[in-house]
């Protein structure tokens, strides 16, 4: 699960990473109903009566596997559904984020037209004089360029300050909800945790019963495993 976090990635991708994983998760609980079913059963169908019973406690047992797989599944939904709750918040946001950019990208614009203006005052200067007609129609152009430049000046520092609240508002929203979610999991993985003690013990003690220790045929296995040890590989 935590693979799919990033360290401050848009809703939008947060949202897609967990849907994939979602998408998997269906996957995977596809393949594990293919290798616990039919092909569980058929295996069982073949062994010795003597055992059958025993592969067949085991296979219900194996059941409760599932609930638990599915449990897990269910809980990466419900996280989903919790980080759904930052769509919101997140669309605000990137419409603060765009207006912010337009007023900045102002600023550098107005900046950039001062700029400009001065340097067109002083070839005008040079070439024709300040007592021109010309060199004051230019002046005209630097003063309201500049007052321009000031205003927007302005109004970059004001949204600069205001992005701060604005932003971290944001994130402890964001962090909210992904904690949110990440309880949900945590949850989840605890309750699978102590669930699979249980099936484990379970299954042992199952698998205890199918091989008896004084089995003669552990003592001819125990025989051949020593048998092939020894073999020396030319």
């Amino acid at each position: 699960m935590f693979r799919f976090f990033q360290s401050y990635p848009e809703w939008s991708e947060l949202d897609e990473n967990l849907n994939q994983m979602m998408t998997l998760n269906a996957k995977a609980l596809a393949q594990y109903d293919i290798a616990h079913g039919q092909n569980m059963s058929n295996f069982i169908n073949r062994q010795p009566e003597e055992v059958k019973n025993i592969l067949n406690q085991i296979f219900e047992t194996s059941k409760d596997e599932r609930c638990l797989i599915e449990s897990g599944h269910i809980a990466v939904s419900k996280a989903r559904a919790e980080l759904q709750k930052l769509k919101p918040y997140h669309d605000k946001y990137a419409e603060e984020v765009k207006n912010a950019n337009a007023i900045y990208n102002q600023a550098a614009k107005s900046e950039a037209n001062h700029k400009y203006q001065e340097e067109r005052l002083e070839q005008i200067r040079a070439k024709s004089g300040e007592t021109s007609m010309e060199y004051q129609t230019q002046q005209d152009k630097v003063n309201q360029a500049l007052k321009q430049k000031d205003a927007d000046a302005l109004s970059k520092a004001q949204k600069e300050e205001a992005m701060k609240s604005i932003t971290q508002n944001y994130k402890e929203q964001y962090f909210n909800c992904i904690l949110g979610a990440l309880q949900i999991i945590a949850e989840a993985r605890e309750q699978a945790y102590h669930g699979r003690i249980g099936i484990g013990e379970k299954i042992s003690n199952l698998a205890n019963e199918l091989v008896q220790p004084d089995d003669p045929s552990i003592a001819t296995l125990e025989e051949e495993l020593s048998r092939l040890e020894n073999i020396t590989i030319e």
